[in-house]
């Protein structure tokens, strides 16, 4: 269930803060979660680390940066939010958000469940890879949801995270042919996140949504891609999440050449799935491709990601859009 339901507009925390206005007392007014923070901690709470860019994009002007890194500067100052800071070839990077201990409780006392939310001490095993894999695909959900409070008529009404939909992985019975005999094998998969968008005619749009960064192989990939059109063949998004269809989408930061390989991939499973349970149905419009720039290299407009001609399906090379707005 979605935290925003629940949150309370203040949260009274006895620790001052060191930019507290004083009483006429003299006395520092004890630092308070009005709606301006509790923005950003929803933000942090949906995206599990985030930079302050990405929360930027999200709810405000390019221009509001600062206003936001001194805000989340003040949330991290009083416990509700902690950091880490990213190495780039030239040192130093960005700082990388996460909640804290008060920021876990918050959302704990607004009836959320952080059970297994994520904590950088609980899970020294992350690699830098995953963590940018993270900070990548939340690139791309910053970009769903500015563009969708960009876009009149547009929203988004359900969002889950890779970090999320791991607590219960998806079962699935893939076919496979093993010494000549047909068999289901099971397996489980996970969505990198999984998104609902509402259009302007009250319809509905639903995104499986993968990232990829170019170094997965081609065997883990298909095997991930084997596992999604068993979930489709057999109506798995309509138990999951309650859809009436599903776009898998991929953006890759690996590059246009990335891009292909992954398309090719897809096409080989496409017609392997065809010969091994002789479907007449062809899945392969429910893919669509598309190469997104690595972390914080080159500026994408959510605009262009969502409406203009970039993405690809498995066959055929002419370009289309995610969206069609008029």
């Amino acid at each position: 269930m979605s935290a925003t339901a629940f949150l309370p507009q203040t949260l009274q925390v006895p620790l001052p803060s060191p930019a507290s206005k004083k009483h006429p007392s003299g006395k520092k007014k004890p630092f308070a979660i009005t709606q301006v923070y509790n923005l950003l901690l929803q933000g942090v709470y949906e995206h599990y680390l985030v930079l302050a860019e990405q929360l930027t994009e999200r709810h405000y002007a390019a221009a509001t940066i600062k206003h936001v890194e001194r805000r989340l500067k003040e949330l991290a100052d009083h416990k509700y939010l902690d950091y880490l800071q990213l190495k780039t070839a030239k040192g130093s990077g960005p700082y990388v958000y996460f909640l804290a201990t008060k920021g876990r409780r918050y959302f704990q006392d607004a009836g959320c469940d952080l059970k297994r939310y994520y904590r950088p001490s609980k899970e020294q095993d992350r690699s830098y890879f995953h963590l940018m894999h993270t900070l990548e695909l939340n690139d791309v959900l910053v970009k769903a949801h500015a563009f969708a409070r960009m876009t009149e008529g547009f929203s988004i009404v359900e969002m889950h995270h890779d970090l999320t939909l791991r607590r219960k992985p998806i079962r699935v019975a893939v076919k496979r042919r093993e010494n000549g005999m047909l068999k289901e094998i099971a397996d489980e998969i996970v969505a990198d996140a999984w998104l609902a968008f509402l259009l302007p005619d009250n319809s509905r749009r639903w995104l499986w949504l993968e990232h990829d960064r170019g170094q997965a192989g081609s065997k883990k990939v298909k095997e991930h891609l084997r596992g999604i059109l068993a979930f489709i063949q057999a109506g798995g998004y309509k138990t999951e999440f309650g859809a009436q269809g599903m776009t898998v989408a991929y953006t890759t930061s690996g590059g246009i050449n990335r891009r292909e390989k992954l398309r090719e991939w897809t096409r080989e499973v496409l017609m392997e799935h065809t010969q091994l349970t002789n479907y007449r149905v062809s899945f392969g419009n429910w893919f669509l491709f598309t190469a997104v720039p690595p972390l914080r290299s080159l500026l994408l407009e959510p605009v262009t990601l969502f409406q203009e001609n970039v993405w690809y399906h498995p066959f055929g090379n002419k370009p289309t859009a995610m969206f069609r707005v008029d």
